[in-house]
């Protein structure tokens, strides 16, 4: 074994010091740049594909872009015809309401009771039937069990009756509220 005897002086030693670590410093940053250079090589060779990629979707969509238009404008016509048609539905519904309403009152009538009047408010939540009946009480209990038969209202109510004379002969003058089931409405 040697024994290492320094005989430099410390500036001189000092100097290499700084040297060796710009030195090293100076290889760890091309080494560094090195990297990065090649990471950006591997990136922009992956990204270059997809920027084709990208491009070639723009101009497909650029084709599609007029039956896009199309769709949308057939969509909104399509919001249209279907509100339309929905408001037609319910007209409809209504309307094959009445003529259900009237049959079922006419199958509940006994043969001693006529009616006078049948009315409905706006919203359809009630009937309002006005008649006469032959058999005063027993004729308007009759119709009224019938109709209660019927499952077409939920409620019926008395909102007046009197007895009348026609014709020579008395009669019971009755009005009545008929409230729809929900099932009907």
């Amino acid at each position: 074994m040697m024994i290492k005897i320094n005989l430099l002086p410390s500036k001189i030693l000092e100097k290499r010091r700084r040297r060796d670590f710009v030195i090293f410093v100076g290889i760890c940053g091309i080494v560094a740049l090195a990297i990065c250079y090649l990471f950006y090589l591997s990136l922009n060779q992956a990204i270059k594909p997809l920027e084709k990629k990208v491009a070639d979707i723009r101009i497909e969509v650029r084709k599609y872009e007029p039956v896009l238009k199309q769709i949308e404008q057939i969509k909104q016509e399509n919001t249209q015809l279907q509100s339309r048609f929905y408001a037609f539905k319910g007209v409809v519904e209504r309307q094959s309401f009445l003529p259900k309403l009237l049959y079922n009152i006419y199958l509940a009538l006994p043969r001693t009771i006529w009616l006078e009047e049948i009315k409905s408010n706006s919203k359809d939540d009630f009937v309002e039937i006005a008649g006469k009946s032959l058999d005063k009480t027993v004729g308007v209990a009759r119709f009224i069990k019938n109709m209660e038969d019927s499952n077409l209202f939920s409620e019926i109510k008395f909102v007046k009756f009197s007895l009348q004379e026609v014709a020579g002969r008395e009669v019971m003058f009755f009005q009545l509220r008929c409230f729809l089931s929900k099932a009907e409405k």
